[in-house]
């Protein structure tokens, strides 16, 4: 992040209150993002009804938003529609071969099962 803002670089706690903002902004639905630092008074019908601005300025939450990324390798030559999660889903693997030690009983999170059917997700994974 902080080779790609402008302006000043990301502290590990302002980027820790920029994850909690967008998890705090996630539990409202239908608000626009920029709706969360309006000046105009909270309205239960047309806007957010509570303000981030106390948390950090809109300016600096787009800042920290359009210099986040998840790889920073150059993108490869052919398609790949995994490029930037790539580094992370090596760490994840990584993290498992050296911790995750199976037992006899595993229980499978089927929460991606409504990805079974649409065209959306880049991956699919069907374990029988």
């Amino acid at each position: 992040i902080n080779l790609k803002i402008e302006g000043k670089s990301v502290s590990y706690g302002e980027l820790l209150r920029w994850i909690g903002i967008w998890f705090l902004m996630a539990t409202m639905q239908g608000t626009k993002r920029h709706d969360f630092w309006s000046v105009a008074p909270t309205n239960i019908f047309d806007n957010a009804s509570f303000r981030l601005n106390h948390l950090m300025s809109r300016d600096r939450f787009d800042s920290i938003l359009k210099a986040i990324g998840y790889t920073i390798r150059p993108a490869p030559d052919y398609p790949d529609r995994f490029h930037e999660v790539r580094e992370m889903i090596e760490a994840w693997n990584e993290n498992m071969q050296n911790n995750f030690k199976p037992g006899h009983i595993v229980c499978l999170d089927e929460s991606m099962s409504t990805w079974t059917n649409m065209h959306t997700c880049p991956g699919f994974m069907f374990v029988h």
